[in-house]
């Protein structure tokens, strides 16, 4: 017969409850890191700062030309500084980035996109004068 001490099951350290309560706090903040760092991702990309789209773009194997790149965080910038409350749709717009942006732009849409270009640039120089 075996003895009675090697019949009871044994309680591990890792049932204690402190144990459980610091897997769950270290849970806790790895899910607050994870989160903290998509929101940054999906701002940054939303105003074109972080090549987070086309890093996923290059991953699925597909590759995106000058057009799809710079118009779409062009775009992205645009739809950015329309909702954006710290500041007027023109003065984010005309931004030295985002002119910038839309620079390259029209650039890649050649006689089509310049003019866009263009309309774009004199607006922004009038809400400079006013």
């Amino acid at each position: 017969m075996l003895p009675i001490r090697l019949l009871r099951p044994r309680r591990s350290n890792l049932a204690s409850p402190f144990s459980i309560l610091l897997l769950i706090f270290v849970g806790v903040a790895q899910a607050e890191l994870v989160l903290s760092f998509l929101r940054r991702e999906t701002r940054e990309s939303r105003l074109g700062l972080t090549p987070l789209n086309n890093l996923v773009t290059l991953a699925r194997g597909e590759q995106r030309t000058c057009l799809e790149q710079e118009c779409e965080a062009f775009t992205l910038t645009a739809e950015y500084c329309s909702t954006s409350v710290h500041e007027t749709v023109e003065e984010c717009m005309c931004s030295e980035t985002v002119v910038a942006r839309a620079q390259t732009c029209s650039a890649c849409f050649a006689e089509p996109g310049q003019k866009a270009f263009e309309v774009f640039e004199k607006r922004c120089k009038a809400s400079d004068e006013l």
